[in-house]
């Protein structure tokens, strides 16, 4: 019979179709539809959304959600324990059945491996549980004798038994790379390995995995450059340490003798990591990783520093609270000045001042400062007392109008003296003209006893007024007695407000005189800037993080226990060829890091918190077991380990 085939306008080619099915028959419509639905579910953007579909539906029907760590654990034994049952039916399937048997067995554990996964995944130790309950059954070897008899050897023996038979029974997935006779081969190798490993180090073990080991080997990751050789290593941590040292020293010379004064930039009253008190980026990438790994260990450090910087800003800023008090003495010694400078006063020369004090006046009229409304409505006010006084005028009148020009102008006010602007020109030489006249007729005592006494407690009261400016960003501040209220915007604490590198900045910069000068006393602002400094100190971690590249920062800084001794056998192994039963040394180390890791972790952010503490561990991260040494047992085992994944 003749065939004959056909191609569709989107590709798809039909051949071999006998010569009586016509074209348009239902047969070949079914054919092409079929194909067309399988190019459409085989394509990248349909595989997406089902792969989506498929982790939704994980996470919706998740059998796992809502169990206890208990219940958790138990069902990660279980689907240990199914392996092994896996690995046996899948054994019998390669020896009597068939090849497809045999594939389809293989799909079964790819699934189930994925399953497994997931539960892990979702269990605090679920990978060691699940391996706990895979080898249970090669656990039956009676090996113990041969390794009570035969010491060493017969533990490697007995492990290496119990490991090839786990070999054997371990389900083998889709892989080109995964067989049997590898899994025998690899697992009996790491049984008889790593029993010598975890029985020859375990005080080896218990040093590593210390908290304090940790933590000793994450100042050392820390601090040392990638690459270095060992006496570079050992140059570097004992450089730091020297720095640490002196530091150390330095603070307890000063508590010994209370009169030494601590540097500006590194106040003993305020805390500061280590990275902070001596500027060490190395040790600041490690402060960084220490605060992302667990920010509750660094609260109550955190908090005690915001609650001594806000201290410090009080006690910097005290004198704010004598502005009212200030204020009325200011005034005070301006009247008892006046009056001594007045028992001394020249009539005869105040009144030939006054006849030509009208004619000031009026040429200061037609300068063109005075066409400011402000400053011609001054100099009219001024005329207009002077034209009521008449021959009455005193010399303590003309004081109180020039007493009427003091302070700043005010926009708001009232009085026409208030308003006039004081760097207006005709504004400016109006006072000193006043000044000059007082002067004459006081013999000088004008200038030196009034206008001075009122110059310095000017300058007190606008300490006083910077004070406040400072005071009210964090607090808010009485108007009428100037004493402090509630923590004004963000607050470290109930009460204490969360000063920092910028707002106290900003607020120093806010207590300025028009002229661009501090308001504040010498003290107050030194001792503000020196508080600015300890907060830029602070903020290194800060700059490190902004700078930092990929492959460095928190991550690199804060991982402290991978790639030594156990450490490094057990992440090796956790990927040799991708076999389950090899996850025996991840599984476990990463129990015995996840039970040391909160501990390990507090004690190095309080390392990085204290010097003192940072300097044993310093001790500790420079001697040479610390120093990343490898006995030679450890290091057997490493190397085997790496050979088997094909290393150097």
């Amino acid at each position: 019979m003749s065939t004959y085939s056909i191609e569709t306008a989107d590709g798809i080619i039909i051949d071999n179709i006998p010569a009586n099915i016509p074209k348009d028959s239902d047969v070949l419509k079914q054919r092409v539809a079929a194909e067309r639905n399988r190019r459409r579910m085989s394509s990248p953007e349909m595989q997406a959304k089902i792969e989506a579909q498929r982790a939704r539906d994980r996470e919706e029907f998740d059998p796992a959600k809502g169990m206890s760590w208990g219940q958790k654990a138990l069902v990660n034994l279980g689907a240990g324990f199914d392996q092994a049952y896996t690995g046996v039916r899948q054994l019998g399937t390669d020896m009597f059945g068939s090849a497809q048997d045999s594939a389809r067995m293989r799909a079964e554990v790819e699934e189930k491996r994925r399953i497994n996964q997931d539960l892990a995944n979702k269990t605090t130790g679920g990978s060691a549980l699940q391996f706990v309950g895979e080898v249970a059954p090669t656990l039956l070897i009676p090996g113990g004798a041969i390794a009570a008899n035969t010491g060493r050897l017969g533990l490697a023996a007995s492990g290496a038994a119990a490991g090839a038979l786990g070999g054997a029974i371990t389900p083998v997935g889709e892989g080109p790379s995964e067989s049997r006779g590898t899994n025998m081969a690899i697992q009996g190798t790491v049984g008889a390995a790593l029993p010598l490993a975890l029985s020859a180090g375990a005080a080896v073990g218990r040093t590593l995995f210390s908290p304090a080991s940790r933590a000793a080997r994450a100042v050392q990751e820390g601090i040392v450059e990638p690459g270095m050789s060992a006496g570079q290593r050992r140059a570097v941590l004992q450089q730091t340490r020297d720095a640490v040292a002196a530091d150390v020293r330095e603070r307890a010379a000063r508590q010994a003798a209370p009169g030494v004064a601590a540097p500006a930039a590194v106040p003993d009253d305020i805390p500061l990591s280590v990275a902070a008190r001596l500027n060490n980026p190395e040790i600041a990438r490690l402060e960084r990783g220490s605060r992302t790994r667990n920010a509750s260990n660094w609260y109550e450090f955190d908090l005690s520093r915001a609650r001594a910087v806000a201290d410090r800003v009080r006690e910097a800023t005290a004198e704010g609270a004598e502005q009212g008090t200030r204020r009325a003495t200011r005034s005070e010694n301006w009247d008892r000045n006046w009056a001594g400078a007045e028992a001394n006063a020249n009539l005869a020369r105040f009144a030939g001042e006054m006849q030509t004090l009208p004619q000031e006046l009026d040429r200061l009229r037609l300068h063109p400062s005075a066409s400011n409304p402000d400053v011609r409505r001054m100099l009219d006010a001024l005329t207009t007392e002077i034209d009521r006084l008449g021959d009455n005028i005193t010399p303590a009148h003309v004081q109180q109008l020039r007493a009427n020009l003091n302070g700043r102008s005010n926009p708001m006010a009232q009085s026409p003296f208030k308003t006039a602007p004081r760097d207006a020109p005709a504004t400016r030489d109006l006072i000193t003209r006043l000044d000059t006249l007082l002067d004459n007729v006081t013999g000088g005592r004008f200038t030196q006893n009034v206008n001075a006494g009122y110059a310095a407690d000017s300058r007190l009261l606008d300490a006083s007024r910077g004070a406040n400016k400072v005071r009210s960003k964090y607090f808010e501040v009485d108007p009428v007695n100037f004493s402090l209220g509630r923590v004004q915007g963000t607050a470290a604490d109930l009460d204490v407000p969360a000063i920092t590198e910028y707002n106290l900045g900003a607020a120093i910069n806010a207590a300025r005189n028009p002229n661009g000068s501090s308001m504040l006393s010498d003290p107050a602002r030194q001792q503000l800037e020196a508080t600015l400094d300890a907060l830029r100190r602070q903020n290194i971690v800060q700059r490190v993080a902004k700078s930092a590249t990929g492959g460095g920062g928190s991550n690199t800084a804060s991982d402290i226990a991978a790639a030594r001794a156990a450490g490094a056998a057990g992440d090796i192994a956790a990927n040799v060829v991708g076999s389950p039963a090899v996850n025996v040394a991840g599984g476990i180390l990463r129990g015995v890091r996840e039970r040391t890791a909160g501990r390990s972790d507090r004690l190095l952010a309080e390392a990085l918190q204290n010097p003192e503490q940072m300097l044993q561990l310093l001790e500790r991260a420079s001697s040479a077991r610390q120093g990343g040494a490898l006995s030679l047992e450890e290091s057997e085992v490493l190397n085997l380990l790496r050979r088997l994944r094909g290393q150097p």
